[in-house]
């Protein structure tokens, strides 16, 4: 559980959405990393108890990325909070 600090209640999103993408780094004494976020790469959508396995892809930085499901139909999201995670490719995330 993911407990918000202010209000001691449970995060929820309606939709979950994992990137997959190419990580880069560290590129500073910080160790801070880049994450290319246009291209194309393996995606996961969780919504309504249900795990989408798909692709997403974006042209630019100032495009809208598109969530494709494994048979190439636009997957659309359901209304409420939207949350986004980045994961770097290869990574396994269990469900």
């Amino acid at each position: 559980e993911h407990i918000d600090m202010d209000t001691k209640t449970q995060l929820l999103a309606s939709n979950l959405i994992i990137l997959f993408t190419k990580e880069k780094g560290p590129v500073d004494k910080e160790g801070h990393m880049i994450y290319t976020t246009t291209g194309t790469g393996r995606a996961l959508v969780f919504q309504n108890g249900e795990a989408i396995e798909g692709t997403w892809s974006k042209v630019t930085q100032a495009s809208r990325t598109k969530l494709l499901d494994d048979k190439g139909k636009e997957i659309s999201l359901v209304k409420g909070k939207i949350w986004i995670e980045i994961v770097p490719a290869g990574n396994e995330v269990v469900y």
